[in-house]
């Protein structure tokens, strides 16, 4: 068997044989910031900050929906409205939660992004802050703390609604990016909340970000024809693969899970008579919140009915096992806009036990 010598690429190759070495030793494109949301600029609807029980200023923000597949978060975007007499302590901090805590909703959890504070201005004013490159899930909620002000009248700071967003993910009920309700931080946890007005609580944002850059490994099977692709995965992260014939517009070729760190393989054939196409790789999204489940005796006897509450609107697998070793695929199920789904099932008579887990298909 003949092969070409094994080349790196960052994230792009070509499916011409005569073209491939070329391609690994020369392509070096720079990854693209994407925005991923953005409500901003918009219709200014009102203004909003957030007081606690006590009436004291508190942590709040928005729970955001991304659209596409770049998740690495690189630059982030408000604005706000400083209603206030300058004394030189006025502050702002931006955070970024991953939505994993449990709750009637998933709330904001990890920590996966502090700004710290930085000084703001009286006026309306639009803030852009830098982001180390963090990676962010398909949703994420976003919060800020003014700090310096009071949110008394004429001592105030507060973030502008805009409606509705232009780029975000895809929700139910027609919605882009980001439902009615918001986020705050209350008597020591977090709850949501509607605005009392009846506006919703789409606060002025953007959020940029890029795909992941990934080495890729390629090698030419010249007798069979078949080329293949091999990178280092991370586990429980999903790969897409896409294909293009111009460097302009992506087409989706492939998903791939990796359920563990190590190489993954994807191989296509080659074709003399074939176009040029190219090829890249995008790491899909950080995993999705851990889903909290229960089971029940269904209302039919027999049946047994699974219930969990996980991010909203995602596609969950179910499978079920009857040693903890050995799964088999169950169900397909997306949750609803609260997170929840259910599924009911009849297992065979005789069957001792019945074990099951969910986790999103990608």
């Amino acid at each position: 068997m003949n092969s070409l010598r094994t080349k790196v690429c960052k994230g792009y190759w070509q499916n011409a044989a005569s073209l491939i070495a070329a391609a690994c030793a020369g392509l070096t494109l720079a990854a693209q910031d994407i925005p991923v949301y953005d409500n901003l600029p918009g219709t200014e609807l009102g203004r909003f900050a957030a007081l606690d029980f006590l009436g004291r200023p508190t942590e709040f923000g928005d729970e955001i929906a991304l659209a596409g597949t770049a998740r690495i978060v690189t630059k982030f975007i408000f604005d706000y409205y400083g209603n206030f007499t300058p004394d030189g302590d006025e502050t702002a901090r931006i955070r970024f939660y991953a939505n994993d805590a449990p709750g009637v909703l998933l709330k904001p959890g990890t920590l996966l992004y502090d700004s710290g504070t930085f000084p703001i201005v009286k006026g309306p004013a639009r803030v852009t802050l830098d982001i180390p490159y963090v990676e962010v899930p398909n949703s994420f909620t976003w919060t800020v703390s003014f700090g310096g002000v009071s949110q008394t009248p004429g001592d105030s700071a507060e973030l502008i609604i805009y409606n509705p967003p232009s780029v975000g993910g895809k929700l139910s009920m027609g919605l882009i990016g980001s439902y009615r309700d918001y986020w705050k931080f209350n008597a020591g946890t977090w709850t949501a909340y509607l605005l009392t007005n009846g506006l919703p609580a789409n606060f002025s944002a953007k959020v940029y970000a890029r795909n992941e850059t990934i080495a890729v490994a390629l090698v030419l099977d010249q007798e069979s024809g078949v080329l293949r692709f091999r990178w280092n995965a991370k586990a429980n992260s999903y790969y897409q693969i896409e294909s293009s014939p111009n460097l302009k517009t992506w087409t989706p070729v492939q998903v791939v899970e990796a359920t563990k760190d190590g190489y993954m393989e994807f191989t296509t054939p080659i074709k003399a008579d074939e176009p040029v196409l190219f090829y890249r790789l995008a790491k899909l999204s950080l995993p999705s919140p851990r889903p909290i489940m229960a089971t029940k005796q269904g209302a039919t006897p027999g049946t047994v009915v699974v219930s969990w509450t996980g991010g909203r609107e995602l596609i969950y697998q179910l499978k079920y096992s009857e040693d903890l070793k050995n799964w088999t695929y169950l169900a397909t199920v997306k949750t609803d806009a609260d997170g929840k789904a259910e599924y009911t099932d009849k297992p065979p008579a005789r069957v001792n036990a019945r074990f099951y887990r969910v986790w999103t298909s990608w």
